[in-house]
């Protein structure tokens, strides 16, 4: 399913204490479909599934809470799975500064940011540890470093 997919590359939600320095990046995240993906069949018989609206709260490990909106499209398998994909996700810090990350292949890496974020450099990985059978709830882990100027 493609929310499954997504749920495993989006939890990229980072500390937003700046610091001149690199930091370490590991949070669990907590997610919902806010808008469902659209399917999109190709002319080759490929499925598309894309434009989907991810809200995810994810909860450092020294307890900080952040919130990220993710957008992304991923290519489907026969059997329904994902099979590639990736997109971007806009990570809102307690003090309203912004990191737009994207991702893909569980990985991800920053674009660019506001604030004590501009600047920054990074990236790490995600993996999943459950999801609802519906797949509109699901929670996952993301470690990784990012480097503030």
């Amino acid at each position: 399913m493609f929310y499954r997919y997504l749920a495993v590359l989006i939890s990229l939600v980072l500390s937003s204490t700046a610091f001149a320095a690199t930091e370490e990046v590991s949070n669990t995240t907590y997610g919902v479909v806010i808008e469902q993906a659209r399917e999109v069949k190709m002319e080759n018989g490929t499925v598309v599934m894309t434009g989907g609206l991810i809200h995810g709260s994810s909860v450092q490990d020294n307890g900080e809470v952040n919130s990220q909106w993710c957008r992304g499209s991923s290519v489907m398998g026969d059997d329904g799975m994902p099979v590639a994909g990736g997109g971007y996700c806009t990570i809102i810090g307690q003090n309203g500064d912004m990191m737009f990350v994207w991702f893909g292949g569980g990985k991800w890496g920053v674009i660019g940011g506001t604030g004590a974020w501009a600047g920054a450099t990074g990236g790490g990985t995600t993996e999943p540890v459950s999801q609802n059978p519906d797949g509109y709830a699901w929670v996952n882990r993301s470690q990784g470093t990012i480097t503030t100027p």
